[in-house]
């Protein structure tokens, strides 16, 4: 889905947080380090392909966060 909205607005970006180590230190990760080689291989390799890097796809990732610091990324709101 992401692809589609940079492809709209290439000023959109995305900040995933998180690590597939969340699920336990020992996990193998893929080669970008982000999740497990086959989620990896499904999600992010087609997005850095297209766009030339992840970067370029708009997306910046935050890696592993504290609850402070997530909800000091997440936008403001007052509902």
């Amino acid at each position: 889905m992401w692809k589609y909205v940079h492809r709209a607005d290439s000023r959109a970006k995305v900040v995933p947080a998180g690590t597939g180590r969340l699920y336990g230190s020992g996990r193998e990760l893929g080669r970008f380090g982000i999740a497990d080689p086959d989620s990896e291989g499904r999600y992010v390799e087609p997005l850095a392909a297209e766009f030339g890097s992840l970067e370029s796809a708009g997306a910046e990732l935050a890696g592993l966060l504290s609850p402070v610091e997530l909800r000091s990324r997440a936008p403001c709101s007052n509902a």
